[in-house]
Formats: C-alpha cells, structure tokens, sequence
C-alpha cells in the first residue's frame, strides 16, 4: 500500500446493485465476477494487489468465472460496467474527498496541487474515474467501490446502496465486500437486487461516428482515452491511439439527446496537468451530419482537457 504520509488511504466507499435489462431475461444468468485494481507500480502497491487478488480469489467458490484485471484505467472501467456477462464488479483504488486533503495528497503525489478536484477516485495514472460512476445504468448486480470516502463521493447515486465509514484498510473492506455480495446472492440470486432501476421508456439509439488521429512522433505518455459526453451522461469511451494512426470508434447515443453537444473529455489528469494531453484530430459525425468544433475566433478549442462538438 502506498505509504501512510502520502494521506491517501483505503476505505470501503460504495456497494450498490441494479437490475438487469429486460433482454438478459433472455440469456443465460451472469456468472462473472470481476476485480479491478488500480494503482501505481511501486513494489509495496504491487504486493497489495497481489494481496487483494489472492484475498478474492479465495473468497468466492468455484462457481462463479473470476477475472482479476490490475492497472485498470477509464477504458477498461466502462467495459466492465457495461458488461452484461458480469454479475458483480469491484473497484479498488485511492480516493480524496475533501479538496484541501487532495491537495496535500496530490502534492505528494507529484502533482500539481491547484487542479485538485474535490471529489476523486484514482486510477493508477492519477486521473479521475469518478463521474463513470455517477449517473449509472449497469447490468451488473453487484458493485462494490473502495476507496477512501467514495461514499462521500458517490452519495448522489440513484440506487440502494452499502456503505461502510471510516478510514479502514482495503483488504479488510474488500472482504466485507465480497461478504455482503455473497450474503445477497444466497437470498437474492436471481438478478431483483434493486428495486430503484430505471423506468424510463426505451429510446431509440443513433450511431455515432468520432474518428481520431494522433500526429506522428506524438509523446505517449500524454495520450489518454477519452470521455464521450451528452447532457452529462457518459456514453462511451474511446481507446488511445497510437501515433501516426486513425481510428473511428462508433457510440450509440439516444435520438432524443443529439440535440446536445457531444463533449471529448479526458479524465482530469492530474498527474499530468502541466503538461497537455494530446487529444489529436477528432470529428464527430451523425449520419451525413458533422458536428462542429467549438472553438474561439483564433481556432483554439474552448474548454480544459475537452472538445466541445455542436450539431
């Protein structure tokens, strides 16, 4: 675990649960579980993660399909969310809620102070994966959270949910975690967790075409993947690219939102704030429509670590 003067600790944030969509009824019931650590690779984070796997690993029975992936980023985050073969989900990273504790935090940590958000939770690059949490729609039954304060951070969440206080270590509360899962499935196995899903009618979906390209001799280490936001909902994630590359990712955003703008975000860097992340070249199109980017009257696009694309 990181050392106790860097002010980031472990701490049981959120567990909370949905139901599944009216299709899965149709499939085989989910039988994956998964955990997802992120942290820095320095030998005492290693043997925490190695610590944690060996923990739920032996926690869960044969039964169920468990998959462990560690430095995991905003990419593999959103897949794992909004994948319906998982049955449950934990997240264990560090977190600050408090901004003047996540400046001191930070400072230490290499980073620029100042750009400090008030609520993060951290992947293993220092960007902030909070907001895939916020405004959630997920297959997944089960969904843990661990981090210090994520309940703090989390708590405008739509769904029930189970919460633990207090600064604890992330082992522990990864137990807890795994025993309050367990706990629910043998009274509830069948995917009817939560009664708070969403009730909204169904909307049409519309494909999104956004193509991206990074120069030639681009440094990669400001290369990032990158937030697609409509009205506040993140609906996909689109993957870095190699230098000298061009790729075109396809997001299906509602019918009834493509009168918003679709904003490109990064995930608030800020382990890399004094430098500039690289977002390359990128279009937006829908249909034989393409979006266009907003920017000021000398071309520079408006907004920090976004682009800003208007029907």
């Amino acid at each position: 675990m990181r050392q106790l003067s860097l002010n980031v600790c472990l701490c049981l944030g959120l567990a909370f649960f949905s139901d599944s969509t009216l299709a899965q009824t149709e499939v085989a019931t989910p039988n994956r579980v998964v955990l997802l650590t992120s942290f820095a690779s320095k030998n005492k984070e290693v043997r925490l993660e190695r610590r944690l796997e060996k923990i739920f690993k032996e926690s869960l029975t044969p039964n169920y399909e468990i998959v462990v992936i560690h430095n995991s980023d905003q990419e593999v985050l959103f897949r794992e969310l909004h994948n319906s073969a998982n049955k449950a989900l934990f997240w264990v990273s560090h977190a600050a809620f408090n901004r003047s504790y996540a400046k001191k935090s930070y400072s230490k940590l290499g980073a620029t102070p100042t750009l400090a958000p008030e609520q993060t939770i951290l992947d293993y690059r220092k960007d902030n994966v909070a907001p895939l949490f916020n405004h959630l729609t997920t297959p997944v039954d089960f969904l843990a959270v661990i981090g210090c304060n994520t309940d703090k951070i989390l708590k405008d969440l739509e769904l029930s949910h189970y919460v633990a206080h207090g600064k604890v270590k992330g082992p522990l509360e990864l137990k807890k975690a795994v025993h309050r899962f367990l706990k629910l499935e043998s009274h509830s196995p069948s995917n009817t967790l939560n009664a708070n899903s969403s009730k909204e009618a169904a909307d049409e979906l519309v494909s999104v075409r956004i193509t991206r390209s990074i120069p030639t001799g681009a440094n990669v280490h400001h290369l990032r993947s990158l937030r697609v936001v409509v009205n506040g909902n993140i609906l996909g994630v689109i993957s870095v690219v190699a230098p000298g590359k061009n790729e075109e990712f396809f997001i299906q955003v509602p019918r009834s939102l493509l009168h918003f703008p679709i904003e490109i975000q990064s995930a608030q860097s800020v382990g890399t704030s004094d430098q500039k992340i690289i977002f390359g070249e990128i279009t937006v199109q829908v249909a034989n429509n393409e979006y266009r980017l907003f920017t000021r009257s000398d071309g520079i696009p408006f907004g920090k670590n976004r682009r800003v694309f208007l029907p």
